[in-house]
């Protein structure tokens, strides 16, 4: 049951596509193979120059705008990266000192952080939110003339795909040469994120712009029904209104959500109409065509507030799927468990076919009492029915709010975990007593919690009122006087049993075309671009390696430090054969190359020698780099120079390149040994420690982040 459910998943489905569409394109691609990089079941990459040309023509067209535009994003970037740091290290103090659900920083993860339909409307906002960062990067470097190798699109993931997007590769040796300045590589650096930040800045003026723009084709923005609940799940009104009903007036009220009159606020009694528990309201609707009305007559009910989320286990039971917790101002918490099975409410067997149900029973008396479950182990136990709560803690205790939540010790004590705060407006108690506190005594009562909570000793031997306070008297005797309060309600008690969506109503040909659904479609896209937008940028300027704050930190070092050059230094560098390009060209990814003495073909004595081909690029054999060391043993092969052609190809006054003559026969076992000459900065050590330094205590600071929001939240949530 367990592969059948693993592989009926729907991100298993895509990712499967996925992975079968890049094998067949790999296999058609055949000499174009090199284009793509297959890490399975981890990455995959497909490279293409086919955008090239549009880089350079949009930047060497417009090149004075945009070197404007990314000198002016190196200034604001630098000013948002110390916004950026300032987040993630005041984020960081709140999430270990004072925790709160708003601090979380949760990856966005696909199937564990984030459902997969909420992730299907982030797909076209993250594409634009990547596209917008790599093409910027590609434009800044195409204005100085620095090559963009290539550009693609790249899927990555473990097995399943959760993420993907464009990428373009600019060619990083020749950005780091001689011939460019530091402020190059800043406008380079700086270009993804402002853009990002130019995009969220349009997003925003777009969002508060929104209504008078879509009354070109539309008029009020009213909703349309989507689901209307029987009495088996607690409705009031099956037969009364139906699924796809277009509401466009509330007894005789234009409902337009864009001027504050949507049904929220008709329900709360913000506009003429009075809703109590009994009416009757009348919905007047729309025919399809826009014609047409008809009227709908719909019965008010109560809303209850049980505090959990639950669905039908079969005919005679339900399954808890889901309970609020303080934080969501649950009032059952304390009691239920998840995957608990309900077979009895009041002592009476639950039948669906006989409307029997706890949906149906919550909705025949007013909220504020009590109901007895008994799971299907023939344990009962009593819950709480109250009208929904407006803020976390509101039903804590029974009658009463005092703004606090605790955790039972033992059965003569309990510790204080969280006061609310008084700028949330419903702190009252925030500086009357403290977190961590261990209380012993209320009223001077010993605290007796054998088999009984908290929240019923406070009931049973307390029983506060609106206005009273109570004494809590911590183990060291120190007393604690608190206020009690209303307990904080949503406005809207009143309750029909349908769900519904937002729907505007077309005035034009392009309203009828584009449909009532599209401007509440495209709100969220932009809503979300700009999140994203902004997300990327505030991430993408923390100053640690892997981010492009990185680079324009490293940047500031590089000025800060100076240089100190030593030259004349020697040094032996060694290729593999398969790194020589067509007409024998090698490139030499090595800067300041002031001489080439010597070029010399090693062949391998023993035809039985280990074949390293395999591995291109560098082999190094500087002591400098222990790490990336790799020992050649010359007494294992031939050596004979050969000619050669110095090439410095960036005109910096340095050589990066050779040419080998085009009649040396070079075998795949062979390898390519350099003398060269250059010049030694004696400074880049302790420009790389400081920028190391720098970088690892950044990027320990936003990983912190993510782990303690993990370990308090959970994936249950997400912050992008």
């Amino acid at each position: 049951m367990g592969i059948i459910s693993f592989l009926q998943n729907p991100l298993f489905i895509i990712s499967a596509i996925f992975w079968i569409i890049s094998f067949i394109l790999i296999k058609v691609l055949g000499k174009k193979k090199e284009n793509i990089t297959l890490m399975f079941p981890f990455l995959i990459m497909f490279r293409t120059k086919v955008f090239n040309k549009f880089f350079q023509k949009i930047s060497r067209k417009y090149n004075r705008f945009w070197k404007i535009i990314w000198n002016i994003g190196i200034i604001g970037s630098f000013i948002l990266m110390l916004f950026a740091l300032y987040f993630f290290i005041s984020n960081l103090i709140i999430l270990i000192i004072q925790p709160q659900v708003e601090n979380a920083l949760i990856p966005l993860i696909p199937g564990v952080t984030i459902s997969l339909p909420m992730f299907s409307e982030f797909l076209l906002p993250l594409l634009i939110t990547i596209s917008v960062h790599e093409c910027s990067h590609a434009i800044a470097a195409e204005i100085d003339g620095i090559e963009v190798k290539s550009s693609g699109i790249f899927g990555a993931g473990v097995f399943f795909i959760i993420g993907y997007g464009a990428f373009v590769e600019v060619d990083e040796f020749q950005l780091y040469s001689k011939k460019y300045k530091s402020e190059t590589r800043l406008r380079v650096a700086a270009a993804g994120v402002w853009a990002n930040i130019m995009v969220a800045l349009l997003c925003f003026i777009l969002l508060n712009f929104f209504s008078p723009l879509m009354k070109l084709s539309y008029g009020a923005q009213t909703f349309q029904v989507e689901e209307v609940l029987d009495s088996k799940e607690g409705g009031f009104n099956q037969n009364n209104i139906f699924s796809g009903d277009i509401i466009f007036q509330i007894n005789g009220t234009n409902v337009d959500q864009t001027k504050g009159k949507d049904l929220g606020s008709i329900l709360a009694n913000e506009t003429r109409i009075k809703c109590s528990i009994g009416d009757k309201l009348i919905f007047k609707c729309y025919e399809k065509d826009f014609r047409e009305t008809y009227n709908r007559t719909v019965q008010l009910g109560f809303k209850s507030y049980i505090g959990f989320s639950y669905e039908k286990f079969n005919n005679s039971a339900f399954k808890i799927t889901s309970i609020d917790d303080w934080q969501e101002g649950g009032n059952n918490y304390q009691k239920m468990e998840e995957n608990m099975i309900i077979t009895y409410i009041n002592n009476k067997p639950i039948n669906y076919e006989q409307n029997q149900t706890l949906g149906n029973i919550v909705t025949q008396k007013r909220p504020d009492y009590k109901l007895n479950l008994t799971n299907s182990q023939g344990k009962t136990f009593e819950i709480n029915v109250n009208y929904p709560p407006l803020f976390p803690g509101a039903h804590t205790f029974e009658d009463v709010y005092l703004g606090i939540e605790y955790n039972k010790i033992d059965n003569n004590s309990i510790k204080i975990v969280q006061v609310i705060e008084n700028s949330t407006g419903y702190g009252l108690n925030e500086k009357k007593i403290q977190e961590d506190i261990v209380i012993t005594q209320v009223n001077n009562i010993d605290i007796n919690l054998e088999n009984k909570t908290f929240k019923e000793f406070i009931e049973t031997q307390i029983n506060p009122k609106v206005g009273d306070s109570i004494n809590m008297t911590d183990i060291e005797g120190n007393q604690y006087t608190l206020t009690c309060d209303e307990i904080p309600l949503q406005d809207v008690l009143v309750y029909i049993g349908l769900t519904h969506k937002p729907f505007w109503i077309p005035t034009n040909i392009i309203g009828r075309i584009l449909g009532g659904d599209f401007p509440t479609w495209l709100n969220t896209q932009i809503l979300w671009t700009f999140v994203f937008c902004f997300s990327v940028a505030l991430f993408n300027l923390m100053p640690t390696a892997i981010f492009d704050g990185g680079r324009m930190i490293k940047e500031l070092i590089d000025k800060w430090v100076g240089e100190k050059w030593k030259k004349g230094e020697k040094k032996q560098l060694y290729f593999h054969s398969n790194t020589i390009n067509p007409g024998n060209s090698l490139n030499l990814e090595f800067h300041n190359i002031t001489d080439i003495k010597q070029c010399y073909l090693l062949s391998p004595k023993n035809n039985d020698l280990e074949n390293q081909s395999s591995s291109r690029g560098i082999l190094e054999t500087n002591t400098e780099k222990k790490k990336k060391k790799k020992t050649i043993n010359e007494s294992e092969y031939k050596e004979s120079e050969i000619p050669w052609d110095s090439i410095d190809t960036f005109s910096d006054g340095y050589f990066d390149s050779i040419r080998i003559q085009e009649d040396i026969e070079i075998d795949e076992e062979n390898l390519i040994k350099l003398e060269i000459q250059y010049n030694k900065d004696l400074k880049k050590k302790l420009k790389s420690k400081i920028y190391k330094r720098i970088s690892w205590g950044v990027g320990l600071i936003i990983l912190l982040n993510f782990i303690i929001s993990i370990a308090k939240f959970g994936f249950s949530l997400f912050w992008i």
